[in-house]
């Protein structure tokens, strides 16, 4: 099965449509339940702010997860773009699996992690970074089974990367906003409450606060207007709320601020989906942000006040 794992591959090959990845064909819904969570009303504590280790040479950051990872645009993708427009090093490793948990992910791709795993770096740690992004029902529905499963990949990645800085990828309510706003508020207290839950389970942690950007952009944070054209920029689906151009832009400019603490620099272009339903599959092409994004500008002052 051909895989695209290192960042170095990434560079060659760009991140293709979900059609033609041969590492994402098992297309299982990502369906969620509606819980009745009230939003919290105490002030909350400040959020846990890992350190990542010192490294030898350019660092390497760790991305599992499934289509709220890469779909119709790809976190890592736009990332590393970002990191490499930036001039900041950064190597990379992607195990992505199409609707699955992050327990499936390594039964499915277990040859595949342990190779990872094994692997050692003269300074210490293979791995500097670690995202790790679960599987919307379980973090609705399972907190245990989502505090097991972090714990599963942070104990494997720490055995030969004992420092590496971890991220839990906070994931958006999957109610409809606006036509279920109140699942929707609901919803993302309870997927908040969870995260941070299995976020208290392992050291070294913090929190990539995806959910709370988009829950604010949808609330029009910063003149943001997520309708243009009366079309959802932010996502796209059903059962599936799958983050299209402007989500993933926001997503990959606040995952560069996370891990450096610093605001990007952004190229002209960058690899933007075609869009969902288009004649190419919605494929993957090489952008102007202007024209790719609705208001990045809006996008990446959301991001700032949700990096930390």
């Amino acid at each position: 099965m051909q895989r695209r794992n290192m960042f170095s591959m990434l560079f060659s090959t760009r991140l293709r449509p979900l059609g033609l990845l041969a590492t994402a064909l098992s297309l299982a819904a990502c369906e969620g339940s509606t819980t009745t969570s009230a939003p919290p009303t105490a002030a909350e504590a400040p959020l846990p702010q890992p350190k990542p280790p010192t490294a030898a040479g350019a660092p390497r950051i760790l991305f599992v997860g499934n289509s709220h990872t890469s779909y119709y645009a790809s976190i890592p993708e736009q990332f590393r773009e970002l990191c490499e427009h930036n001039k900041v090093p950064m190597d990379g490793a992607l195990l992505v699996e199409m609707g699955i948990s992050m327990h499936d992910i390594y039964v499915a791709d277990r040859e595949e992690a342990e190779a990872l795993f094994a692997k050692t770096e003269a300074d210490g740690n293979f791995f500097d970074y670690v995202v790790l992004q679960e599987r919307t029902p379980v973090v609705v529905d399972s907190a245990a089974a989502y505090a097991a499963n972090v714990k599963l990949w942070v104990d494997k990645v720490r055995e030969h990367s004992p420092g590496a800085a971890v991220y839990l990828y906070q994931l958006a309510s999957f109610d409809a906003y606006p036509a279920d706003s109140a699942g929707f508020n609901a919803d993302h207290a309870s997927m908040r409450e969870h995260t941070l839950a299995a976020l208290g389970q392992v050291s070294n942690a913090g929190l990539y606060r995806v959910g709370d950007a988009v829950k604010a952009a949808y609330e029009g944070r910063n003149s943001y207007q997520y309708k243009v054209a009366g079309k959802d920029n932010l996502r796209y689906g059903e059962d599936t709320q799958h983050m299209l151009n402007d989500g993933v832009f926001m997503a990959s400019v606040l995952l560069y601020e996370t891990v450096f603490g610093k605001q990007p620099q952004l190229p002209a272009e960058m690899m933007f989906s075609t869009g969902p339903g288009a004649d190419d599959n919605g494929q993957q092409a090489l952008q102007p942000i202007a024209k790719a994004v609705s208001n990045p500008e809006a996008l990446a002052k959301i991001a700032w006040q949700f990096h930390r």
